[in-house]
């Protein structure tokens, strides 16, 4: 949560980004090897979910160049030379394993959070943005370059992931928050999944 407060107080400071992006991947590699190491799904350690969905939900809204892996001007190339998708699809990856295994409801609402925020990156335009940040104009350079891909790669996982959440074992309370998440995937992919 200490985290996700520093994102939020300066996350819109184009010098933080890289930083940013670094520590996102780090907490990324770690929250991703814990589960494998366990054999756990994300949902099975509730609180660790539910805090690291909360965690790239902040990056979405307040640092979303650091957690898509893009450098000036929508470059998916990271200053160390690594692709900057491969962190966005760690995430969406992570994400989709909570939607599959659903057991819990506030790491599930985390994770939905997470997801609407992510595919909501196209509403941005260049009047909530700087004009040298990657999320100007129309569905954003961010967008086009970082997530249509991994939605192309994990979309129909996602969907389907979803749908068994909204049809089987879902808390009935989030069963609106699943619908408006699969509308927002819908509205924001060009995927065929869809």
């Amino acid at each position: 949560d200490c985290v996700a407060t520093a994102i939020e107080a300066f996350g819109d400071q184009g010098s933080t980004t890289s930083s940013f992006a670094s520590l996102l991947n780090h907490l990324a590699g770690k929250t991703a090897a814990t589960f494998a190491l366990a054999g756990k799904a994300p949902n099975e350690d509730p609180v660790l979910a539910k805090s690291f969905f909360h965690l790239c939900r902040a990056y979405m809204v307040f640092c979303p160049e650091a957690a898509l892996g893009l450098g000036p001007g929508g470059d998916l190339r990271r200053e160390d030379g690594g692709d900057g998708g491969e962190l966005l699809g760690c995430l969406v990856g992570l994400a989709v394993a909570c939607a599959e295994s659903v057991v819990e409801r506030d790491s599930l609402r985390a994770c939905l959070g997470f997801l609407s925020a992510l595919f909501n990156l196209a509403d941005r335009t260049s009047a909530t943005n700087p004009p040298s940040s990657a999320l100007t104009g129309g569905r954003g350079v961010a967008f086009e370059r970082a997530v249509l891909p991994v939605a192309a790669q994990q979309g129909a996982r996602l969907v389907s992931g979803l749908l068994a959440a909204l049809l089987g074992g879902a808390p009935t309370v989030l069963r609106d928050s699943i619908v408006e998440c699969l509308a927002t995937v819908e509205t924001h992919s060009s995927c065929p999944f869809l």
